[in-house]
């Protein structure tokens, strides 16, 4: 059975082009993946892709993902976070397929933490309010799905454009004095451990709405912390990492200070150990090299 992921040049959908790959079929819009199929969710009719590659099952990662973007281009973003997106998916319900639609952890207002999934959501910002606009629609359409309310993603490479990457190439170009948000907290997901996720669910088709955070709830402070612990001793005494507040940072919308989520749904499908933060920082240190190449 074939599976379609929907938008797939963003930085989940690009690990999953290389870890799924032969086993699904990938669309772009403006970024080309090889091999893809170019589709643009504004004017092109999804059906076409599911008819000609007889797909089974879909992923949907399309849309605008950057927060400030969502608010800094309000009826664009809303023509295709919504809009289109609620297009999308009544082809999808048409034709009786599962899917599973990524949402985000910003559908939470960050006021406590520890979100489980039935707390009632509260999005503080433009992004998180067009998510769980997409979630209540799904809701009341099908319960053929999954909705997978997303913490932020990184991987174990330096290009994947995660807040750890962004780290270690700011550590590679020569940066040694960090000021990290201390009051904002995540649940922090290695992408490997969301493919994992992912290949379950297609599998068993599992449905509802699921948290899908990683095993630690953690400041951002305290992670950056974690992967500066993992070089040698020597090289940790040359990062001097500060402790600051959020609101020191510029942003144009609003950002919930504590999405850390309750995977405990989660862990009653799932069959592995997630990954925590501090793991994925030495085996990065070790694949590229960092003590050397960036302390000598």
């Amino acid at each position: 059975m074939s599976t379609l992921i929907v938008g797939s040049s963003g930085k989940i959908g690009r690990y999953l082009v290389k870890y799924l790959k032969g086993n699904a079929i990938f669309t772009y819009n403006k970024h080309i993946i090889k091999k893809g199929i170019k589709f643009d969710i504004l004017k092109d009719d999804i059906n076409k892709i599911i008819d000609k590659k007889k797909i089974q099952k879909i992923i949907i990662l399309s849309g605008i993902s950057s927060p400030d973007d969502c608010f800094k281009y309000k009826e664009m973003s809303r023509n295709i976070n919504i809009i289109s997106t609620k297009k999308l998916i009544r082809k999808i319900i048409k034709k009786k397929l599962y899917f599973i639609f990524f949402s985000s952890e910003f559908v939470y207002d960050g006021s406590r933490g520890n979100y489980s999934e039935n707390y009632p959501a509260k999005p503080i910002n433009i992004y998180g309010k067009q998510k769980f606009l997409i979630e209540k629609f799904i809701n009341s359409k099908t319960k053929n799905c999954a909705i997978f309310r997303i913490g932020k993603t990184y991987g174990d490479e330096l290009s994947d454009k995660s807040f750890v990457a962004s780290f270690f190439n700011s550590l590679i170009k020569g940066k040694r004095v960090f000021n990290i948000a201390a009051d904002q907290k995540l649940s922090p997901l290695y992408v490997k451990d969301l493919i994992k996720i992912i290949k379950i669910f297609l599998k068993k088709k599992i449905k509802g709405t699921y948290n899908i955070g990683g095993c630690e709830k953690i400041s951002r402070y305290s992670s950056i912390n974690n992967l500066i612990n993992k070089f040698n001793y020597k090289n940790i005494k040359k990062i001097q990492i500060y402790k600051s507040l959020l609101s020191n940072f510029q942003f144009i919308d609003n950002r919930p200070l504590d999405v850390t989520m309750n995977i405990s749904k989660l862990k009653k499908v799932i069959n592995f150990k997630m990954t925590d933060i501090s793991k994925v920082g030495g085996k990065i240190i070790k694949d590229y090299n960092l003590n050397e190449k960036i302390f000598n």
